[in-house]
Parts: C-alpha cells; structure tokens; sequence
C-alpha cells in the first residue's frame, strides 16, 4: 500500500502543471463575530480560533479561477460566568469564484459551501451537518505561490446558534502552476 501511495503523491504535482491546476494550502486564525462570539450562552465568548484548509484551483483565464476548498475551523470556547464552555468545530467543503482586480497582486472571490457544525457543551455535544454557508473575501499576492487572505464566513448552523459569522485570516501557499 505504501508504494502505490508514494507514486500517487510523487505523480500528482507531475501532472497539476499540465492541467492548469494547482493544490494549495491555507492557515491561520478565525475571528467569530456576532452571535457566534457574544450570544449567551450558546457563542464561544472567546476572541479567536484557528482554521486549515486544503484547496484544489483550477485556472480559467490569466484573470479567474475556480477553487475548491475543505476547511476545518476550530473554536475553543471561552467559560462564561456561571455558565458553560462552548467549543465550535466547522467543516466546509465548497467552491469559490476566484478573480483578479485590477491591481494585479489583489484579487477577490466569493462562493458557497455544504457546512458540518458540532457544538460541544459542558452538558454533551450537538453536530448539525448539510448546512448552507456562503463566504467571500479578498487577497493579496505576494508571489505566484504565497498570499495573504481575508475571508467572511457565514453558515447557517441550524437549531445550534442560527447563523455563525467569522473572518478567516490565512497565509495561504500554492503548488503546482
């Protein structure tokens, strides 16, 4: 098994600059807002988290490309007084529209993603999936294969919270073309 995995994981970066595709990979930290951060006593009150996420772009034209994205964002709650510590754990996985401003460096994208939120409370933990998130946001690059991004995130968590609403700031790295 670990043979044909090694030629699988040698062979794809071969393959991704044939096909104007790249893989990438993104991290760094989450920002609630709203409810998520300050609804008592079902938000995180905590004022961050941290977030990794894998993408797989694919390049259109010199100015656009779809970019698929599974990202898994973690917030550890913070106790409130006299009341419980939430934790939050969110994966998406989803598309995003990808496009250059006229500033080169900068570009922007907007997208959809199927979300799974679990809630783990003091009292036992709450996982809703298939959930409805929508996210857009800006980047700047500083070469072919390092950005900065800043991304609004907003998932519809079901009966658990309503609507969790953050801001994903991630150092982002590309591979491939």
């Amino acid at each position: 098994m670990r043979v044909p995995s090694l030629v699988f994981l040698l062979a794809v970066p071969a393959l991704l600059p044939a096909q104007d595709l790249s893989l990438g990979l993104a991290t760094g930290l989450s920002l609630p807002v709203g409810d998520l951060k300050n609804e008592r006593p079902t938000g995180t009150n905590a004022l961050f988290g941290g977030h990794v996420a894998g993408q797989l772009s694919w390049d259109l034209h010199n100015d656009q490309a779809l970019r698929a994205h599974l990202t898994y964002t973690r917030f550890p709650g913070s106790r409130w007084s006299h009341g419980p510590k939430n934790d939050y754990d969110l994966l998406q996985a989803g598309a995003d529209w990808v496009f250059d401003l006229p500033a080169r460096a900068w570009y922007a994208f907007g997208g959809v993603s199927l979300a799974s939120t679990r809630l783990d409370t003091d009292g036992g933990s709450n996982t809703e999936s298939g959930n409805l998130g929508l996210r857009g946001g800006v980047g700047y690059r500083f070469h072919r294969n390092f950005a900065l991004e800043a991304v609004l995130n907003e998932v519809d968590t079901g009966q658990t919270l309503g609507h969790a609403t953050w801001v994903n700031v991630s150092a982002t790295w590309r591979f491939g073309r």
